[in-house]
């Protein structure tokens, strides 16, 4: 946020007041949706729709998120989401916050970590009768990824990638059946497969 900030208080001193006030605007659009979809996560009941949110909203939420990351970085990767139209992102309930994880994960440690500016993609389609979400960046990698970090803190354990797997772990205990899957990506790159049984 402070990054962000400081982006903004730069676009005011050199006049870009308008592209300021865009910025002012997505950033209190983000922090207003994740506080209220932070809040439905706490309380999740599987099935409770109440609890849980449209695939459309977190699709909302995740555009907002990625302009947020693009604003930071300076618009240091560009972005791409489909959706099949056998889907209807209405009518489909998701638990809270299942994907941002895994696209800032992409994001932070694939993307911003090349030398040169990339682009994700994020696909969201049936599989079966299951809903199958993709995640896909033409970053570093799995691998270069942990090497780089590995260099840069020798005592690197990837707490946020903990934390991820234990609330998927925590999620289908409570009744969901939620499958992750991670490929590198040719020729460079990482795919993430988020399977999630729902009926479309």
């Amino acid at each position: 946020i402070f990054n962000v900030l400081a982006t903004i208080q730069n676009k005011v001193l050199f006049e870009e007041k308008e592209l300021a006030a865009d910025y002012v605007v997505k950033l209190s659009k983000l922090i207003r949706n994740f506080l209220a979809i932070s809040h439905k996560a706490n309380q999740l009941i599987p099935g409770q729709s109440e609890y849980e949110i449209t695939l459309s909203k977190e699709i909302e939420l995740l555009m907002d998120f990625i302009e947020f990351e693009k604003i930071k970085n300076n618009n240091y990767f560009d972005y791409e989401i489909i959706i099949d139209p056998e889907i209807i992102p209405d009518y489909i309930m998701i638990p809270p916050m299942l994907i941002q994880p895994f696209v800032e994960n992409s994001i932070k440690h694939g993307l911003l970590l090349s030398e040169k500016s990339g682009n994700l993609w994020l696909t969201f389609k049936k599989e079966n009768e299951d809903l199958l979400v993709l995640i896909e960046d033409d970053g570093v990698g799995m691998m270069k990824s942990n090497e780089i970090r590995g260099k840069n803190n020798r005592n690197h354990q990837s707490l946020g990638s903990k934390i991820v797997r234990d609330r998927i772990d925590v999620l289908n205990k409570l009744g969901y059946q939620i499958h992750i899957e991670f490929y590198n990506r040719i020729p460079k790159g990482t795919i993430v497969k988020i399977i999630l049984k729902e009926e479309l």
